[in-house]
């Protein structure tokens, strides 16, 4: 090999060290947490936008992941660093294929029990842990197949905020009533939050798209998920 080749990729090889050295003294000062997204048989690393972030003003759903049946993302270890949490807020872009019918959309458990983010019937439902027994569901909303939705759901102490393209939609607690903090998913071996698949034979997967995944550690408020929600979040 060429002795300057060799030393270009040196160089570039140091460089590339360098870089992930520093990135990595970033993220631990500002409290940003990296989360690995498993997409078929791709692994990526995205910055959990758990903490304050810059926005800049792009198009939102520009790289999007794309779902069929059995498909699935997964955020290693963001259930478990939701344990016992009292508040939470995560959002995300999702265009549909079909709205009709019950469509997970995000498994809270891992498949250890039937909880998590679905579209039923219309209406955004969710569950932290019971078996779909303690229900808290939207107003009845009027999507369609094939456009593109900003989707937020705000966790305040036990109250659930429901946010269609930053409008608020209605609140109803279904059941035995919501639970007030999350459970101890970590205890129970719970680890990871799992996009689009759910190991549940009434709940059909997900198909479509989704994009630009946001899990916050905080409440955040309706002006906050109106004013970012097309801006793209920067570490």
């Amino acid at each position: 090999m060429n002795v300057s080749h060799t030393l270009i990729a040196q160089l570039r090889a140091f460089a590339i060290c360098v870089f992930t050295f520093l990135l990595r003294i970033l993220l631990s000062t500002t409290g940003l947490a990296i989360a690995r997204v498993r997409y078929s048989f791709w692994t990526i690393l995205i910055v959990g936008s758990l903490f304050a972030m810059t926005s800049i003003n792009v198009n939102a759903q520009n790289r999007s992941f794309d779902f069929t049946t059995n498909d699935d993302v997964t955020l290693t270890n963001a259930a478990a660093a939701l344990s016992n949490r009292t508040t939470f807020t995560l959002e995300f872009w999702a265009k549909f294929t079909s709205v009709s019918g019950t469509i997970n959309l995000v498994d809270f458990t891992g498949g250890a029990d039937a909880g998590g983010l679905i579209l039923n019937s219309g209406k955004l439902t969710v569950d932290l842990s019971c078996d779909f027994g303690c229900l808290t569901e939207s107003n009845a909303l009027s999507l369609s197949a094939g456009t593109w939705y900003h989707i937020a759901v705000v966790f305040d102490n036990g109250t659930w905020d429901f946010y269609v393209n930053g409008v608020a939609q209605g609140t109803n607690v279904l059941d035995q009533g919501a639970l007030t903090s999350v459970p101890d998913y970590a205890t129970l071996s719970v680890t990871n939050l799992i996009f689009g698949r759910q190991n549940h034979s009434s709940i059909n997967d997900f198909v479509g798209s989704i994009d630009d995944i946001r899990l916050w550690s905080s409440v955040r408020t309706s002006t906050q998920i109106q004013n970012n929600r097309s801006s793209e979040l920067i570490g």
